[in-house]
């Protein structure tokens, strides 16, 4: 963590990464069929402890379905 550079093809990339970061999250399932279908959710969101940048913030969902034969 930290700043981390890379020079690719003479061109310099770079990041500041917070060193602390929080999360939190939620998510969910539903059965049916006894069992053979489930159907899960997940929502989550991550920000730094430092600093005050709206880039800081970060949101991912996710979806599923799984099916058992």
């Amino acid at each position: 963590l930290g700043r981390n550079t890379v020079n690719v093809s003479g061109a310099n990339f770079h990041s500041d990464e917070p060193k602390a970061r929080a999360s939190f999250g939620i998510g969910g399932s539903l059965n049916w069929g006894n069992g053979k279908f489930t159907a899960h959710a997940e929502l989550t969101h991550q920000f730094a402890l430092s600093g005050k940048r709206a880039r800081d913030h970060v949101t991912k969902g996710q979806l599923g379905l799984r099916i058992r034969f």
